[in-house]
């Protein structure tokens, strides 16, 4: 797990200054290691860094560095820089960047390649001679093999870039959900690439500012980075899925798609819930299984959840199988006398397992005082408070000497793990005249009428998001809360994004799951999960959201499996039975990453609203939203906490950001 960037320049000159300030901003993501390659007119020059280690430097691989990129005057049009989190091959051998024996290859990788032993043995049996135990050199050896359809191969997540010399041009991938990022910006005269936008925005060759059309999705229709230009202006996150080609000679940049699950249909095998059930087990199990290939001590997240219990049952039992020799180590954010506290749920995990159990307790003066570090960690404003859990829980990991953690992320898009999957599914069975199987579904809430109604509402909401009208604007216009704090000419400038930018909400359940798994909502989770696990330099697992199989059948398997009598997650729950325990896999009350964020605000009355600066005026009203915070902060029973945090969230964004 790593940082990566990287520059292209049409002329030749000193930019080595430039490539050492994008990577100081990366260091986070890799404190093990710094390296870098010069490259002009297909000559490299490896070089080093100050955090490059000694040993690293008198190493004799023909990749490793034997200067310092402070002490070189060379003029190149072509820089690549790497920061290293040692966790496969934590010997020098895995310095990057890291070339072919003939130096035409040159990569840097961010990521895991879980298969790679696999990989590289077929490799071997190609012919192909390795000299180190790296992924990052089976990866290299890979393109070597299979060209640009490498990837298809690869179980893992991942964003590297590839230097071809025989074709002058860079190669760039990045995994099929997009658990690691890469963003780049591109100008006539120049290309830039790195892990984080925040490296790209502290270049002075990067051209950016503040994308009010992002401010508006923000801030009026509770989207955050909804699409790959996000807040920083200029600055385009490379989509998951894909593979770029940027050819250096003529300055050419194509991206296209590799992967995509709208190629799935749905499995007709016919199989029993007990048969598919197993099935899922045994994919889960063995995507658990891969993601404990490291060279450090590996731990999880636990919230009490059924994800995070299922992987945490399965690595201690995993671990009590190959005698490891220590126990898995795993970590839970715990509010005290909070109705959502997960820390009984948590205890049934542990009680059952060997795993040593730490725990970290956020509360409204932590969140105050670490409010600057995890804004600006997150790259982007934040939806709500949620995320100061994971920044907490990743903070204690790294306290605690865990270098790898894994996590559920990405379960609720495979098995439908959130309500408004409910109200697609009975469109899905309401389209195929399933009445009787509707009628079910729809009865075993204990609440008929109450359901069908919601039911009929979301539906009527979802028409109007997407029919934009006169009436339909108006609707949305009073009946947005953050709507009425906008400035009129903000408001109306970008009113019209209403009917262009929704959540998907079909007829289809497997549709609908699909399009969450490969879309925003998942990209934000996973964006965050990035950001807060690398600001400690914590490798964060999701087996959810990277495993090949695991994604594949998830998103193939039928909806009848998915929700059933009203469950949803079924078939999960199905298969962590004998597993998880009873209490948990019987939990409906679950919603993920849960804060006492309303009554955090309430004890910070006073220093909440001293937060919200005027820097935000071109967009808001401030001194209404100060008159509305008092009153939501009075109201016991808001819903808005989260709502109108945002703007506050924005203004130390861009106060920290000097945007």
């Amino acid at each position: 797990m790593c940082g990566i960037a990287g520059i292209v320049q049409k002329k030749c000159s000193n930019i080595n200054q430039e490539i050492a300030t994008l990577n100081s901003h990366l260091k986070h993501r890799g404190p093990d290691d710094e390296g870098y390659v010069l490259i002009s007119n297909q000559d490299s020059l490896p070089l080093g860094g100050k955090d490059t280690p000694a040993e690293t430097l008198n190493n004799q691989n023909y990749y490793c560095p034997k200067a310092l990129i402070e002490d070189s005057s060379e003029e190149c049009n072509l820089a690549l820089a790497h920061r290293r989190l040692s966790i496969i091959d934590v010997s020098t051998n895995g310095h990057q960047p890291m070339c072919s024996t003939d130096k035409q290859l040159w990569i840097v990788l961010n990521g895991e390649i879980y298969n790679y032993i696999e990989l590289k043995q077929e490799l071997i049996n190609q012919g192909y001679r390795f000299h180190t135990a790296s992924d990052t050199e089976v990866v290299l050896v890979a393109y070597k093999m299979w060209g640009q359809e490498c990837v298809n191969h690869f179980n893992g997540m991942w964003a590297f870039v590839i230097y071809d010399a025989d074709k002058n041009i860079l190669f760039g991938s990045r995994d099929r959900l997009g658990v690691k990022p890469l963003y780049y910006y591109k100008s006539d005269e120049s290309f830039v690439f790195a892990s984080e936008q925040k490296a790209l925005w502290h270049s002075k060759i990067v051209k950016s500012g503040l994308n009010s059309r992002a401010v508006f999705d923000y801030l009026a229709l509770s989207h955050s980075d909804a699409e790959p230009e996000g807040f920083f202006q200029n600055i385009i996150s490379m989509q998951q899925g894909y593979n770029f080609v940027f050819e250096i000679n003529n300055f050419i940049f194509q991206e296209y798609c590799y992967y995509t699950s709208d190629d799935l249909k749905d499995s007709v095998n016919n199989l029993s819930v007990k048969e598919e059930s197993e099935r899922l087990l045994e994919l889960v199990t063995k995507a658990v299984n891969i993601r404990t290939r490291a060279d450090v001590e590996i731990g999880a997240c636990l919230s009490g959840g059924i994800d995070s219990s299922f992987i945490v049952m399965l690595l201690d039992k995993y671990f009590k199988e190959k005698n490891i020799g220590y126990s898995p180590q795993v970590f839970t954010a715990v509010y005290s006398n909070y109705k959502y506290d997960e820390e009984k749920w948590a205890q049934q995990v542990v009680n059952s397992t060997s795993v040593k159990w730490h725990k970290t307790y956020p509360t409204s003066d932590t969140l105050l005082s670490d409010l600057s570090d995890l804004i600006y960690a997150a790259d982007t404003p934040l939806l709500s408070t949620s995320t100061y859990a994971q920044y907490k829980v990743m903070k204690l990991a790294s306290e605690q000497g865990i270098k790898v953690l894994l996590d559920g992320q990405g379960a609720d898009e495979l098995f439908a793990g959130y309500n408004i999957f409910n109200k697609v599914y009975y469109n899905e069975l309401f389209v195929r005249f399933k009445f009787v199987l509707l009628f079910k579904e729809i009865n075993s809430t204990n609440n008929f009428f109450t359901t069908v109604k919601n039911w009929i509402t979301t539906d009527i909401q979802m028409l109007l998001k997407r029919t934009p009208s006169r009436v339909s604007k108006y609707l949305y216009e009073k009946a947005i809360f953050e709507l009425k704090f906008l400035t009129p000419d903000f408001k109306n400038e970008y009113l019209k994004r209403f009917g262009n930018l929704f959540f998907p909400f079909n007829l289809n359940l497997n549709d609908t799951l699909k399009k969450y798994a490969s879309g925003e909502r998942l990209q934000v989770m996973l964006q965050l999960e990035d950001r807060m696990s690398m600001r400690f330099s914590v490798e964060s697992r999701t087996p959810f959201s990277d495993d090949l199989d695991l994604i594949n059948y998830g998103l193939s398997l039928p909806s009848s499996f998915k929700i059933k009598n009203g469950v949803r997650k079924y078939i999960l729950r199905e298969a962590g039975k004998n597993i998880i325990p009873n209490q948990i896999l019987e939990r409906k009350d679950k919603i993920g990453f849960q804060t006492p964020e309303y009554d955090w605000l309430k004890s910070l009355k006073n220093e909440i609203p001293l937060l919200l600066e005027s820097n935000i005026n071109e967009y808001v009203n401030t001194g209404l939203i100060k008159e509305n915070l008092k009153l939501v902060l009075e109201n016991p029973t808001s819903d808005k906490s989260s709502r109108i945090l945002r703007f506050i969230f924005l203004s130390q964004w861009r106060k920290i950001y000097k945007i």
